[in-house]
């Protein structure tokens, strides 16, 4: 599950004389309309946002100079932060920037990073009291919320979520509200923005002619692979059984491993471990279990894409007619079905 975490600010409490305060006054009542058309906007949507009242008073709060913990406003934008690293989501993420930034009145700019990039450095910079840095949010996936526990570096936004209802908080499985986000210490200190589980795409119309059943388990997805990839089916048809970014230089295939791992030994679900035995806290990285993850992968490797194709260059030859199997994240189903003969040739099931 990817969210966005925003940057708590530390409060200054800087005295301020009296014609600091008067200019201050002055600068806010001069601009007490943009409060007006937010509340105005407020009262107008449904179900009904506080988006454009916050995003009035934060401009007020830039405009009149009055976060006194920063030396002196941008004009450029109201914050920095890091984007999604899953080129797949990149456009629908600019998208939704756009319609926030026009729904609150806010200009707020980004960088997208590299899978490499992100894995590496999930943070870049932990901001602090003493030096909050030039990052105001960052798009996470939920497994390093916990590590806000050593830092206290991002806003609790407990409140936001509950309160406001356009957020459909209440709407999110408790399963997903409880994985992330410091849940766990009794607060919320990120927006959920997208949950991205993996699937198995595959080409119905090859499945339905051969009469054979999406793959229950990993072995029988290797034996499909092994009977109808490698260019078994000819010319125009899909030439690779099973495709998954499997190059590890992507930077993702450590994690396929562990997903494979996880399979079969989280038979309970979250509260089995799938690095560790929670209840021994033993290495399951050491196991038998491993072993026969690191055998599947290895196998499963060899029905994919050799590791000269490009990073994500993937992710799109389900709808190029190249592989039978594709495993993906869930949102990649839209994108490969865009065409619509291939909507009527292609599904999506659950991996083993």
């Amino acid at each position: 599950m990817a969210s966005l975490l925003l940057r708590a600010e530390a409060q200054n409490a800087t005295d301020h004389d009296a014609a600091h305060l008067g200019r201050d006054d002055a600068c806010v009542a001069g601009k007490l309309d943009l409060v007006d058309r937010g509340c105005a906007t407020w009262r107008e949507t449904t179900p009904r946002s506080h988006t454009p009242i916050w995003g009035a008073l934060i401009n007020i709060t830039r405009d009149c100079n009055l976060d006194h913990t920063q030396s002196e406003p941008d004009a450029s934008v109201n914050s920095f932060g890091l984007g999604s690293w899953l080129v797949g989501i990149q456009a629908a993420f600019q998208d939704f920037v756009s319609r926030f930034d026009a729904d609150s009145g806010l200009s707020n700019a980004y960088r997208n990073r590299t899978v490499g990039e992100y894995i590496s450095n999930w943070v870049e910079a932990w901001p602090t009291a003493s030096n909050p840095g030039p990052i105001d949010w960052w798009m996470l996936g939920s497994e390093v919320f916990g590590e806000d526990l050593d830092h206290g570096a991002f806003l609790d936004l407990t409140e936001i979520l509950m309160g406001d209802e356009s957020y459909g908080f209440s709407d999110i499985p408790v399963q997903f509200r409880d994985a992330g986000s410091s849940a766990y210490a009794g607060r919320y200190t990120s927006l959920p923005l997208v949950l991205t589980p993996y699937n198995l795409l595959y080409r119905r119309d090859i499945f339905e002619q051969y009469n054979l059943s999406v793959p229950a388990t990993w072995d029988d997805a290797l034996d499909i692979a092994d009977k109808y990839g490698r260019g078994a089916l000819g010319p125009g048809q899909p030439d690779m059984g099973f495709c998954f970014e499997s190059n590890p230089a992507c930077g993702y295939a450590q994690a396929m491993i562990v997903y494979i791992l996880a399979s079969m030994v989280q038979l309970k679900g979250a509260s089995d471990g799938a690095y560790f035995d929670p209840v021994t806290m033993d290495p399951l990285y050491t196991s038998p279990a491993m072993r026969e993850a690191l055998r599947i992968y290895g196998a499963l490797r060899s029905h994919s894409v050799p590791d000269s194709t490009p990073c994500w260059a993937v992710y799109q030859m389900l709808a190029s007619g190249r592989c039978l199997m594709l495993w993906t994240w869930s949102f990649n189903f839209k994108a490969s079905v865009g065409a619509r003969e291939l909507l009527m040739r292609a599904d999506v099931g659950r991996l083993p």
